[in-house]
């Protein structure tokens, strides 16, 4: 952990910083998001270079790692990616309406899947100690923000473990065009890269119509340095429908009920004290 630097930042990611081009085509495509049936948006949308989804239940995700190093865009890093890391960010304004956004992941492993074979069965995923860093690699160089990891926005986190395969194949993630791109039904052409694939279906509950929650990977390699899922790959999920605004029991519930009973304890005592 020597080589990994973190900055809490009170539930928020503060990074102001985005990677130059050359930090950034250093460590494309070596991690990557993809949901299945959704749209990507080109480069006018708000959101632009973007995996979205539209729902109003679960959908089918895949947290891809270059671990084998080549055959992808940028050439990946041909190194095990560890303490893999999936983040989910919203608008904290949604906190301050009441509501409390939540996820939920249920791994999964068809074999093959479209050519992409031999996939990793994923451990369960479990919430990482911290409710929002900000990654460092042993350079000093931060994760890009992607526009989204800000201030005024909340981060949450999930672990996902290392990702150490080369079983599967892997392709860019990234459809050619014309943009934006209805993917319902999409798959790339399984490539010469070798990797990790793991897929889960992934639960979103708590979050009012027209709610966005977007979505970012990382994690690092032996060498300390990032790998993540650079703008081109990244995903986002919005509710169009449903009853997800009915706020759900969740991680995040949880985590922030604690801290309200936190500051209830405390203007206990300090009353207590007073008296």
């Amino acid at each position: 952990m020597s080589q990994r630097k973190f900055l809490t930042a009170a539930g928020v990611f503060t990074a102001g910083l985005l990677l130059s081009t050359g930090a950034m085509a250093a460590v494309s495509a070596s991690m990557q998001l993809f949901i299945e049936d959704a749209r990507y948006d080109g480069a006018g949308a708000d959101d632009p270079e973007t995996w979205a989804k539209l729902g109003i239940s679960e959908f089918n995700l895949w947290v891809v790692g270059n671990v084998g190093g080549n055959g992808l865009v940028g050439g990946g890093r041909g190194s095990a990616i560890r303490d893999v890391r999936f983040v989910a960010s919203f608008d904290r304004a949604l906190l301050l309406d009441g509501y409390m956004p939540s996820l939920s992941f249920t791994p999964t492993e068809d074999g093959n899947d479209h050519g992409f074979n031999d996939f990793t069965t994923p451990a369960d995923v479990t919430r990482c100690a911290d409710p929002a860093v900000q990654p460092f690699d042993a350079d000093d160089v931060p994760l890009p923000d992607h526009g989204m990891l800000t201030a005024g926005r909340v981060a949450i986190t999930f672990c996902l473990g290392d990702f150490t395969e080369t079983a599967t194949k892997l392709a860019n993630f990234q459809p050619d065009g014309p943009y934006p791109f209805n993917g319902e039904g999409w798959f790339p052409a399984a490539g010469n890269g070798r990797g990790q694939i793991n897929k889960y279906s992934v639960m979103v509950a708590g979050l009012p119509i027209g709610a966005q929650v977007h979505f970012d990977v990382y994690g690092f390699t032996d060498a300390g340095d990032l790998a993540f899922a650079p703008f081109s790959h990244d995903a986002r999920w919005e509710q169009v429908g449903g009853d997800s605004s009915i706020p759900a029991p969740g991680t995040l519930a949880t985590f922030l009920a604690g801290l309200l009973g936190l500051g209830w304890l405390t203007r206990f005592k300090r009353r207590r004290a007073a008296a």
